[in-house]
């Protein structure tokens, strides 16, 4: 999957938090990421 950026978030920082949501209507913890770092692969 790829995520895209809207340009609304230009002036955040790098480090975000994100979880995610399952067909089966289950949810990940949140995980903080650097979405500075290149190549960034997202895992939960």
């Amino acid at each position: 999957m790829t995520l895209v950026w809207d340009s609304s978030t230009n002036n955040e920082g790098c480090d975000q938090y994100v979880k995610a949501a399952y067909a089966d209507g289950t949810e990940s913890e949140e995980a903080k990421f650097n979405f500075c770092e290149a190549n960034l692969e997202l895992e939960f």
